[in-house]
């Protein structure tokens, strides 16, 4: 898909392996989901929601992959399938993307700005370091955990303030906190390698 044009995934669609969404705005229906049979590539563009409430689902079986690429989310998803992430840019200003699924955060990368709750499982393997919510346009900007954080190789870095009930554990990589104001309410865990270096807790 590409062009610049608008695309809307009705219900009953389904994306096929290898489908790339390369370029303009694509929308999932309220309450919908992005459908994919495979693994469809997050190449251009904005993902987003149609409509001005409610929340469009990410998942339906496949996964969706953003990588080597800069792309925008918008309004408010919820991931309930696998998102593949690596040595891309995520712009989220004044966007909302809840993790009930799996985040796979495979290089280096940036998820900038926007709410970023995650209560399922988000995954740091690979070299480099992935900045989390990392302050750029402004918004509203937030990462908070009430699921599971781990880092397998490199590094994870959070940028900014959040509420937790979940637990962050560094297996063979890193997990630093320079900034923001940390509120740990009960479950709250951390594990190995988490350096809190400027965050307030």
């Amino acid at each position: 898909f590409a062009g610049g044009a608008t695309q809307t995934f009705m219900p009953g669609h389904v994306l096929n392996n290898g489908v790339n969404l390369v370029s303009g705005t694509f929308l999932v229906p309220d309450g919908g989901t992005l459908n994919s049979a495979g693994s469809v590539n997050f190449i251009g563009g904005t993902l987003g929601r149609v409509g001005t409430s409610g929340v469009g689902n990410l998942g339906g079986g496949g996964s969706l992959n953003i990588n080597s690429t800069t792309v925008t989310l918008a309004q408010e998803l919820r991931n309930v399938g696998v998102l593949n992430c690596g040595a891309s840019v995520v712009y989220a200003t004044n966007a909302v993307l809840t993790n009930a699924g799996t985040i796979n955060l495979t290089s280096t990368g940036r998820f900038r700005d926007g709410i970023l709750n995650n209560s399922g499982t988000i995954v740091k393997s690979g070299t480099g370091e992935f900045l989390l919510t990392e302050p750029y346009y402004g918004g509203t900007q937030s990462f908070n955990n009430s699921g599971t954080v781990t880092v397998t190789s490199g590094s994870l870095k959070m940028q900014n303030s959040g509420t937790h009930s979940g637990s962050f554990a560094a297996v063979g990589g890193t997990i630093t906190w320079p900034a923001g104001t940390q509120t740990c309410n009960t479950g709250t865990r951390f594990s190995g390698a988490n350096t809190m270096s400027g965050a307030t807790i």
